[in-house]
Formats: C-alpha cells, structure tokens, sequence
C-alpha cells in the first residue's frame, strides 16, 4: 500500500516537486528510485508503469480476500505457538492469487473490458482473455491521465459542509483522516511494522495523534474496526464492504488488534476519498454527503467552461442549464422545455457542442471497470448515451430559440446543424479507450485538443 502510494504521489507532482529521499519507507524508496531512472530513460516508461501497478493493484484486492477468508476460519482453529509452515504459507498465498485471478477473468469477459467477450485456457493451463488494445496505447492514455488531471481541491465553502456531517456521524472533521494518514506513517517511521495492541491501545492512539476526546475517537475508530464475523464468499472482483483497506483493524484475539502501520494509514487516506467520491456503503452518512458532493461535480462543470472560455475566443459558453425556466422561447411566451439539464452548452466558431461532465472516481477493479464502461456503451432507454442524445435533439427542435439564448442576433445566419455530443471525464476510464461510440469520451486534459480538430 505504501508502495502505490510513493508511486502515485511521485507521478502526479513530478520528479520537480517530489523528494524520492523524503518517502520514509527504504522498499518504497527503492522502487520510485528505479521507476525514476526508467522513466529518464524513456523505453516504454509507460508501459512499465502500468504493468508494474497492474500487478499492485491485483495484488491488494486478492490480498484483501485472502485475509477475509483466513480470519474467518482461523476462529474456528484452536490457538497454537507451532511456527509457520513456510511452504503452506506460500502455498495459501498462490490459492488465494488463483481464486482472485479466475474472479478478474470472468469479469472481464463477461463485460467485455477492452477484450474479447470469452475465456480460454491455454496449453499451460493458463486462464486468460483476448485483448482488443494494445497495451502500449492503454498505458499511454492511463499515464498522460494520471499525469495531466486537473488540479483541484475541496473549496473551503464545501470543506465546511462536509465537517459538519462527519463530526456528526464520525466524532472528527472532514481533514481529520488525511491527517490521521500522515501522522501514522511520521510516528511510525519503518511502514512495514505492525502495530500490535488492545482496542483501547489504538482508542488512546488516536486521542493523542488527533487531541481529540475519548468518545470521539471511540466513534472514529469504529469506522475502521473489522468486526465482522461472517463470510461471503466473493462471486466477482467487486468492492466489499469488509474489506481490508477500508476496514483496516481486525481483531486477533479477544480485543487485540494486529495492522500494519502502511495499511492503516492508507485506510485513513482512503476513507477521506471515498467521502468526496460519495463511494461508502450505503447509509445515512453517505446519503447526507451526497448532497455535498453533488457540489463538487457543479465545479467541474465550471472548470470545463471556464477552460473552453480561456482557450477559443470569442466563444460563447453557458454552463449548469436547467430542464426548465432557462431558454426562453423566441417565438410566443414561456421557455423551451428540455429532456434533461445540460452541464455546458458551446458555440465555438460557429459549431455547437453539448458537453455532458463525469466526475466519477477513478475504478481499479474489473467488475467496477465493466460496470462503468457499460453506462458509456449502452444506448437503450435511461442510459448516457440515450438522455445525451434527446437533449441534442431537444436543441435541433429548438434551434433558433437555442441560438437566441447564445446571443446570436440573427440566428439565420448560422447553419442549422446537429450539435456535437460529448463526455468529459477527469479520472481515467476504459470508455475513453472506446472509438465506436455514438457520443466519445474525453478526458478533460485532451479536451481542448479534441475540439478545435472538431472546427478545423
């Protein structure tokens, strides 16, 4: 876990504002040391990296399974001192990479994921797919994501919102979990070690690293305290509720606790973003925070207006349009009437676009992926594309109306036309990677890229 994080911290603020000597653990530093020199060497930087994280990412979530599993049945084993069995541990190890390994493949080609809507085995015996990418391309396109998202933070107006809902719900504020992160990892300098100790040990912990009352950090802790004693068993690579990096403290023995010092701060790290992905388990906490959130998703779409105003002039963009009592009609009284709201409306020398935004957190395992990629693929009834292109036609039935709202004084004098339909998004998605969709996918990177090919 601290390995992904180094690394991922690293790429995102560039090898000019990050300190490889700062990173506290000595594997961790090792390994962005060397991805550091790939990279200057520049043979396939990309595709080393992704590779590399591919492997992490597989890792973690067989990892966390494996976990799950054991610490149900070891309650069912009496307590022994006899030491570890290396070649069973190893042996454990590779089951648990198998049943993750079967679960990624069949998720992938049952949604099809960049491949081939089919398993085979080959003369190894070696379960895979049939890709439709190249690996190369997909690297390229993940790492110039990563690398040129946007930069962005929660505005304090926001921050205040989502304090208030997490004091009420969690006993601490919203930037108590990012900083609860960085000060495990500083108290605790070696990440590989474990921190071993009694509910109230780790209860007591969090007082002094947070200086917050006992009843608030009993309240805090129970957001990570792994109690549950039940096991399903997964049927995909889809996100459990239970598991290890989000419910991070699992209980050995009575009430001792047993966790790594890395993984309980990415836990920490993890459960702030999942507050502002809006991605909890459902709850009265998340359907409270979702109401802020939505905030968030209305600043990116000011961001993408705000970025087409600054790059084509004389532009006439107007963003957050609402279904009704927006578009006044031309003719006759009242206002056009539309399918849905549009993010952001754009007459760009002489062409109209409609830009639908998706902010949606970035997805890492397969079944998130197929999930994902599948809103973007699907045209029937309800889906993206389908209220994306009522909303285009819900212009071109409106045209001179439409074109009377941009300020066009005489709308006459600009050709009728259907207008391009398109999705921004800000994380990396497999959908952007998709070239025979009705409406594309972009990434808020390449859109300005993408439009002025669109009015050359």
């Amino acid at each position: 876990m601290h390995i992904t994080m180094s690394a991922v911290g690293w790429l995102n603020h560039g090898e000019g504002l990050f300190n490889i000597e700062d990173i506290a653990d000595e594997f961790s530093r090792m390994v962005v040391r060397s991805l550091s020199l790939q990279k200057m060497i520049g043979v396939k930087f990309n595709s080393i990296y992704k590779e590399w994280e591919n492997v992490l990412a597989f890792d973690k979530q067989a990892f966390q399974y494996g976990i799950e599993i054991i610490n149900y049945y070891s309650k069912k084993v009496p307590d022994s001192n006899a030491p570890i069995n290396p070649i069973k541990f190893g042996q454990l190890i590779a089951t648990i990479r198998a049943i993750f390994h079967i679960l990624h493949m069949r998720d992938i080609a049952c949604d099809g994921i960049l491949s081939d809507k089919k398993l085979f085995i080959d003369a190894d015996g070696f379960l895979g797919v049939n890709h439709k990418i190249d690996h190369d391309s997909f690297s390229n396109s993940y790492v110039e994501t990563l690398v040129n998202r946007r930069t962005s933070a929660v505005v304090d107006s926001i921050a205040v919102q989502f304090n208030k809902v997490c004091q009420t719900y969690v006993g601490v504020e919203f930037d108590d979990f990012p900083k609860l992160a960085d000060l495990v990892i500083k108290s605790y300098t070696n990440s590989n070690e474990f921190l071993i100790g009694s509910i109230s040990f780790f209860k007591m912990l969090i007082v002094d690293l947070l200086s917050i009352s006992d009843e608030n950090a009993e309240r805090l802790l129970s957001v990570f305290l792994n109690e549950h004693d039940k096991i399903d068993f997964a049927i995909s690579t889809a996100d459990r509720e239970y598991r290890l990096l989000r419910k991070c403290l699992i209980l050995i023995r009575d009430d001792i606790i047993a966790c790594p010092v890395s993984l309980f701060s990415y836990s920490s790290m993890a459960f702030y973003l999942d507050i502002i992905d809006n991605s909890l388990p459902d709850s009265p906490f998340k359907r409270d925070l979702f109401k802020i959130t939505s905030q968030i998703h209305e600043q990116f779409e000011t961001d993408i207006a705000q970025l087409l105003r600054e790059t084509f002039e004389g532009a006439v963009i107007k963003n957050n349009i609402k279904k009704e009592n927006e578009i006044p009609l031309l003719i006759g009284k009242g206002y056009v009437v539309l399918s849905g709201q549009i993010d952001v409306l754009a007459f760009i020398h002489g062409k109209l676009f409609v830009v639908e935004c998706k902010d949606n957190p970035f997805k890492y395992n397969a079944k998130a992926v197929g999930n994902e990629l599948n809103k973007f693929r699907k045209v029937s009834k309800g889906s993206y594309q389908y209220k994306l292109k009522n909303k285009i036609q819900d212009i071109i039935d409106n045209w001179e109306s439409v074109m009377n709202y941009l300020g066009v004084t005489d709308p006459n004098t600009v050709a009728k036309h259907e207008p391009q339909g398109l999705f921004v998004i800000d994380s990396f998605s497999a959908a952007q990677l998709e070239s025979d969709l009705p409406y594309p996918v972009i990434t808020f990177a390449d859109l300005s890229r993408f439009i002025q090919e669109s009015i050359n």
